[in-house]
């Protein structure tokens, strides 16, 4: 492994590369862009793919025997030793309709692992950091502050969150809705995006908490999330499966 390929540095270039698709999302943000529809009839703007041909242009100069699985262009190289995975804008509708809550999710795989995992919210200014091996950082404002988990919580006492009802089969819904029903009332069926809640329950500094997470599918951009999740203290689990206090179950 080379110096370039330790995980701190991969971090500072994920890093670096975020603060450059900033700058290409939000120019385009609110400015009313034009949207087209894509072959699973999702949206895409112009934003989504210039975000995405940034990110691979800047990838390809410094690790140029890297693979890129991207959302709107594809995959390439991916038994390569280090697979850079790309969800340009996370949110689309979001984004589209001047809402704040969209993101840039970027993972970097070593062998199919996650080693770093970082998700940015442009339009808050918001960003966590996932790094193998150390504790994921929150940055806000010029701030940073090292994210935790708060032990196992019970599911009567957890927040309980999904993206939206129209992601979901019927059997899917009916799995949700009986998890939800479980969670006290006041946080059950949270319908909103999940990533700039966090994942985990937050300690003081954190952005609020969520212990529950229930996606019906999965992106390649999730990946990015994956990485975050697991450094604080997160786990993925199988619908059915239950493990206290851990995201996904």
């Amino acid at each position: 492994m080379s110096g370039s390929d330790q995980p701190a540095r991969l971090a500072a270039f994920c890093e670096a590369l975020t603060d450059g698709a900033r700058a290409v999302s939000c120019r385009h943000f609110r400015t009313g862009a034009a949207v087209d529809t894509k072959a699973d009839a999702t949206p895409v703007t112009r934003a989504d793919r210039e975000t995405e041909a940034f990110l691979r242009a800047r990838i390809a100069e410094d690790y140029p025997d890297a693979g890129v699985f991207g959302e709107e262009q594809g995959a390439g190289g991916l038994d390569a030793e280090l697979l850079f995975v790309v969800d340009p804008i996370d949110g689309t509708k979001s984004f589209i309709t001047g809402y704040p809550l969209f993101g840039t999710l970027l993972a970097v795989l070593r062998h199919g692992r996650p080693v770093v995992g970082v998700i940015d919210m442009p339009a808050l200014d918001e960003r966590w950091i996932g790094v193998s091996g150390a504790q994921t950082l929150y940055r806000w404002a010029g701030r940073t502050v090292a994210c935790a988990t708060g032990g196992g919580v019970a599911l009567a006492q957890s927040a309980v969150n999904t993206t939206s009802p129209d992601m979901f089969q019927p059997n899917d819904w009916a799995r949700f809705d009986a998890l939800s029903k479980r969670a006290p009332a006041p946080v059950r069926r949270r319908l909103l995006p999940v990533w700039p809640l966090g994942t985990g329950r937050a300690r003081p500094g954190g952005r609020g908490r969520l212990e529950a997470v229930r996606l019906p599918g999965a992106r390649p951009g999730h990946r990015g999330g994956r990485g975050y999740g697991h450094r604080l203290g997160g786990r993925l689990a199988r619908p059915g499966q239950r493990r206290p206090g851990s995201c996904g179950r």
